[in-house]
């Protein structure tokens, strides 16, 4: 077999502008080194091309871009760099002496010329965008929405949603109207605003100040005031509420308790670190008490580093990937579905970027700080590799292989022989709060192993793409086959949202007649923290079965349940009742009124061939632990009734059932027939306390995970609440 020509090309971001790429001239710039290899690459003569790219700073101007139409199949590229030193941004850098003081601590830099950008980075780092309210569910400042969008409160008879407005907390929406007192006022910010399993972001352009409600319930006041929305955005607002047809997309739950915030605007600039843009007056204001030219400045300029097409036989080694940006928030909306899926499909911006790919590999590299996504591929991917790479402060989802159409794996969609090992994620989906840290949607031959997943917004690791059960053979239409996921640590996940896992698997794989297990999920070790869920403990779960999943076996896994949603001074309650107290309390009339297999192994929505063997629930207080069942756990009967809703009530007595049921046992049957089946569980050990604790799990628990990035036995014993 020949052996392919090896070319080497140096780029060297401080060397003169007219190099040749040579070791002793080398190119200046990236794109220049990037115009060459595409040359060689496209020869009819197959060779192996390396850019070896300097320690320092490359600064993209223009999206870098491949295309491997014109490539010789028998043809490689690496990119490679020097680990920890060489960094691909888009970053623009800015003189902080352009910085004028305005008033008190809030400073203004004009900044004429550059492309109009969403995000500014402060010392290396993506600086927080000005807001009102918390922005995560655990801050102390934490908005709930108090009325639905049917309340109208100038006219109780009249729906409010055809005016495309909402009832805002009046303290948050003040400094956007200054001194006005009445009247309408046209202002600019966005709204942010969470449910369950999805995210809104949206603009408001005016406000009503004659138009006030005042919410009084449990000892709790607040005055809202009406906050009108662009009827294109208001038209998508996704709020899952089935009930509000033709408005949102089905799903069933109320706006009413939703926790929310306010976003991008200079009213909002009154807090150390916080920034605001003026896309129309191109000027920048950043607000510090500090001494300001101390600091360093810079803006995205690219939404994408590289944006490509049927990339071939392309490695990235040892590279930084930073300073991306997502000017698509500002100029539009976003409205968020299951994994952040918005008007039919996910986000694009991304350090990488390809539309089709076949083997793909990176290497030893990071990416920090990325206004979105950090790998994004969709079409048709295969022998895709993600090794030794640490993903840190991401917008949006580290790793995505995903096409929005279902049960497509074929020539023009779909993932085969994926690889994605020992890399290090946290601090994951920080833009885009529903985005799952790897998301792989329809695959074959795929292996996620020994990864480390912390504090990420939603989901550590979904697969799958598909809400229904196979009726035909697991070969074709394939949703999932040959997957294993093993041996990763995840922690401090569902940081904002819930309806989700560590681990979540999506779709039927196989008819329910083919018991066979063509998936793996094993030694894994989830900690559910008092980070997980906010300490609330809604509707999460450490591996979770969802959709009609199948064909699955899980065995030799460890999920610690640090204490979840307990009182440090209290033996755990009951998991029922601490489910129920806490959507009395947060989510009032939800839907979401059934608790999933004790909120740690979850096998639910028609999920069916599944079997959870030789696992352990680590539990570190005594608790009248639920013991896994076959079927869902479902409240006990009469718990339930203050919880439901009025036209559940109504769907529930509509439903053909046998004669002589109560509304409680006729509610119990109408969510059994969404129940797993054929879920089985052996030989799995419950342990509540950690003196307890078998060594085959404390194994497992040290050992999983990257290296480096391992679980400390210690930390977990005394990180209670």
């Amino acid at each position: 077999m020949a052996t392919n020509e090896k070319i080497v090309l140096y780029v060297d971001p401080t060397a003169a502008s007219r190099g040749d790429g040579s070791q002793k001239t080398p190119f200046r710039s990236l794109e220049t080194a990037l115009a060459a290899s595409r040359d060689l690459l496209c020869d009819a003569t197959a060779v192996d091309v390396t850019l070896s790219l300097a320690g320092g700073t490359h600064l993209c101007y223009n999206t870098l871009s491949l295309d491997g139409d014109a490539q010789n199949p028998d043809s490689t590229l690496l990119i490679e760099g020097v680990a920890g030193k060489t960094v691909i941004t888009a970053a623009r850098p800015f003189d902080a002496s352009l910085f004028e003081k305005v008033e008190g601590n809030l400073y203004a830099a004009h900044v004429a010329g550059m492309r109009a950008f969403r995000h500014l980075y402060v010392d290396g780092k993506i600086a927080t965008l000005a807001h009102a309210g918390g922005r995560f569910t655990d801050d102390e400042d934490i908005r709930f929405i108090r009325f639905d969008r049917t309340h109208d409160a100038k006219d109780e008879t009249r729906d409010a949603r055809p005016s495309c407005k909402l009832y805002l907390g009046m303290d948050l929406v003040k400094p956007l109207v200054g001194d006005r007192t009445s009247g309408r006022v046209n202002v600019s910010c966005e709204y942010h605003g969470e449910y369950e399993w999805g995210y809104n972001i949206m603009h408001i352009n005016a406000v009503d100040l004659d138009d006030t409600a005042l919410y009084e319930e449990n000892g709790e006041k607040e005055l809202c005031v009406a906050c009108y929305f662009p009827k294109p955005e208001y038209r998508n607002f996704s709020v899952p509420a089935g009930h509000e047809a033709g408005l949102g997309q089905a799903g069933g739950y109320h706006l009413k308790t939703r926790s929310y915030f306010l976003s991008n605007a200079k009213a909002f600039c009154n807090r150390e670190g916080f920034y605001y843009y003026d896309v129309t007056r191109e000027v920048v204001y950043y607000y510090t008490e500090g001494d300001i030219s101390t600091h360093t400045f810079a803006c995205g300029k690219l939404d994408q580093l590289f944006a490509c097409r049927r990339v071939r036989n392309l490695t990235f080694r040892g590279v930084t990937f930073t300073g991306t940006d997502n000017m698509r928030l500002s100029l539009g909306f976003h409205a968020g579905g299951q994994a952040s899926s918005s008007m039919g499909d996910f986000p694009t911006q991304a350090a990488f970027y390809s539309w089709d790919a076949c083997g793909l590999t990176f290497e030893d590299c990071r990416f920090e700080q990325l206004a979105a996504e950090g790998i994004r591929l969709r079409g048709r991917v295969d022998r895709f590799t993600v090794k030794d790479c640490t993903f840190r402060e991401i917008g949006s989802s580290a790793i995505r292989a995903a096409s929005p159409k279902m049960c497509k794996l074929d020539e023009e969609d779909g993932n085969a022989d994926v690889r994605i090992e020992n890399n290090l994620l946290e601090g994951i989906a920080r833009e885009y709060p529903d985005s799952p840290a790897i998301m792989l949607t329809s695959s074959r031959r795929v292996v996620i192993t020994r990864n480390t997943i912390r504090d990420c917004a939603y989901t550590g690791i979904s697969i799958g793409w598909s809400w229904s059960y196979k009726s035909w053979a697991h070969d074709v239409g394939i949703n999932l086959d040959e997957i294993e996921i093993s041996r990763n640590y995840i922690t401090d996940y569902m940081r904002n949202l819930c309806d989700g896992g560590a681990i979540y698997t999506l779709g039927g794989n196989a008819p329910k007649t083919d018991h066979n297990l063509y998936n793996r999920c094993f030694e894994n070790v989830v900690v559910m923290n008092k980070r997980t869920g906010s300490g609330r403990g809604v509707c999460l779960m450490g591996i979770y079965y969802d959709g009609s999943s199948s064909n699955w076996l899980s065995r030799n896994n460890v999920v610690v349940a640090q204490s979840l949603g307990a009182d440090p001074d209290e033996e755990n309650p009951g998991y029922t009742e601490r489910f129920l107290h806490t959507f009395r309390e947060r989510r009032r009339r939800s839907l979401y009124y059934f608790c999933q297999d004790a909120g740690v192994y979850g096998a639910n929505n028609w999920s069916y061939n599944i079997s959870n063997e030789d696992c352990y629930l680590i539990r570190p207080r005594k608790t009248d632990l639920i013991p896994l069942n076959i079927e869902t756990h479902y409240c006990t009967m009469g718990e339930v009734e203050d919880i439901v809703p009025e036209e559940e009530k109504d769907a529930v007595l509509r439903e053909k059932m046998p004669e002589g049921l109560s509304f409680e046992e006729r509610l119990h049957e109408k969510r059994k027939r969404a129940a797993a089946r054929d879920v089985i569980n052996r030989n799995m050990t419950y342990v509540y306390t950690w003196d307890a604790l078998p060594d085959e799990a404390a194994t497992l628990i040290t050992a999983a995970g990257a290296a480096g990035a391992h679980a400390d036995l210690d930390e977990l014993k005394a990180d209670r609440y």
